[in-house]
């Protein structure tokens, strides 16, 4: 699967990763988190798997979400 994966703490303190369509960022602190990684890896499947329908989805559809 095709994704580019960057370190960077610029996300909100919540979070520990994150994916938006093939990018993946995972702070810093978690760079040995291979669940985290591969949870996020998942997220751009699915976005590469509906070529990017499923960000639609997301924002229209609430029983898409559950």
């Amino acid at each position: 699967m095709l994704y580019s994966l960057k370190y960077t703490d610029s996300m909100p303190d919540w979070k520990a990763g994150y994916s938006r369509a093939w990018f993946i960022g995972i702070r810093p602190a978690y760079k040995d988190d291979k669940g985290l990684l591969f949870h996020e890896i998942e997220h751009v499947c699915h976005w590469w798997y509906s070529l990017g329908f499923s960000s639609i989805l997301y924002l229209i559809s609430k029983r898409f979400r559950l």
